[in-house]
């Protein structure tokens, strides 16, 4: 049986295949726009559209139109706000080449000076062990710090092994074990690496700033200060 609209005309090929389309996708104000034309040009004459339905569904695309113009307003603002804070982040990073900083994290960067490193103890520790990894995860040098108390521990990496043996250019890790009296373990906080910051670079990862040709993130910058 061939399908007809209520006023007994069947409705147009291209009305149909428009609403299908626009179904089929987020409804925006030009598609509520064609649905709003298509119904008058198929409303029943018998039973027309009344005034105040029509006054409705009108305000319906006002407010459609206003929340659509609403969303762009957003977006555009939030393009604009990426784009400063962008902008802003450059222009920090470039004021920080030829800083010392503090960066978060238990890597490092050996390129034949001396490698500067840290962590913070929440509280006085009966024994504290450092140990410096390469990057197969072996143990190349082992440091007995002994008794330590609460606070920040700096500790300088000359880049040999326990035997004096210089180690090659590379990345490595580290790691602090501390314990109290008690032989509890002690949580270590706030692990980092010292150095001055050389260059920075930008990728899809964002800013990084080089140290010991070691790079960090903007976001784990814990203290900036003129160089020692």
């Amino acid at each position: 049986m061939e399908t007809t609209a209520l006023n007994g005309t069947a409705p147009r090929a291209s009305d149909t295949t428009a609403l299908t389309n626009a179904a089929s996708r987020t409804l925006d104000r030009d598609d509520f726009l064609l649905m709003l034309v298509t119904q008058l040009q198929n409303q029943d004459p018998l039973n027309p559209l009344q005034g105040h339905e029509f006054a409705a569904q009108l305000a319906q695309f006002s407010s459609v139109e206003q929340l659509t113009n609403i969303s762009e307003a957003i977006k555009g603002s939030q393009e604009a706000n990426n784009l400063l804070a962008q902008s802003i982040n450059s222009g920090v990073a470039a004021g920080l080449i030829g800083k010392e900083i503090d960066a978060l994290g238990n890597e490092l960067g050996w390129i034949g000076e001396p490698v500067r490193l840290g962590f913070e103890l929440p509280r006085a520790a009966a024994s504290v062990e450092v140990k410096i990894l390469d990057d197969t995860g072996k143990t190349v040098r082992t440091f007995d710090l002994g008794k330590e108390a609460g606070g920040l521990i700096d500790l300088t990496w000359d880049g040999t092994d326990g035997n004096g043996n210089v180690q090659p250019n590379g990345r490595y890790t580290f790691e602090v074990t501390a314990v109290d009296a008690s032989g509890e373990a002690i949580g270590v906080d706030n692990t980092y690496t010292r150095g001055t910051v050389d260059r920075i670079s930008f990728s899809s990862e964002g800013i990084r700033l080089w140290i010991d040709d070691l790079p960090v993130s903007m976001s784990s910058v814990l203290t900036v200060r003129n160089p020692s």
